[in-house]
């Protein structure tokens, strides 16, 4: 029942390597009896002005094992 330390992030990129703000992001736990920010398994943010996405905060269980996002 520990909050994540390092939120996942991720960046959308043009073909330029540009990254593109206002894209919907989905984030959705794989494994592991995590909690996402809304409480559910999908969670979805949308980019800022620089192309990144974040989740946070991501409370993975209170049991050792494997959590994952995709």
């Amino acid at each position: 029942s520990t909050t994540v330390p390092i939120a996942p992030l991720v960046r959308v990129l043009d073909e330029y390597g540009n990254g593109v703000p206002n894209i919907t992001v989905t984030f959705e736990r794989t494994s592991g009896a995590s909690v996402l920010p809304d409480g559910g398994t999908i969670n979805t943010r949308v980019t800022n002005a620089t192309g990144f996405a974040t989740l946070s905060p991501w409370i993975v269980g209170p049991t050792a094992g494997t959590y994952a996002l995709t």
